[in-house]
């Protein structure tokens, strides 16, 4: 991959980070692609991307974070590649 596009993936995915990171975070709920239970989390306001990371098995499924009134979402995909995404209604 050429250099100037890493760069400039780099900074795309630093923005979605931070965006995440500036949310309000009183409760949010955890999905994760191969598990049917779902994980809340209360008093969560300093949750950020590197504790999810940490956490979770990040090689074999992707990680959702929702608020508590889905008004936005946070992926991590199990592929280095691609993501995060952060989407906002």
């Amino acid at each position: 991959m050429h250099l100037a596009m890493k760069s400039s993936l780099a900074y795309k995915e630093n923005k979605l980070i931070q965006a995440f990171e500036q949310q309000i975070k009183n409760d949010c709920y955890l999905l994760f692609e191969h598990d049917e239970r779902v994980l809340q989390l209360s008093k969560c306001k300093h949750l950020t991307s590197a504790d999810l990371s940490k956490n979770t098995n990040m090689y074999l499924e992707d990680l959702y974070v929702v608020d508590e009134d889905f008004t936005w979402t946070y992926v991590i995909t199990h592929e280095s590649s691609c993501g995060p995404y952060f989407y906002r209604t």
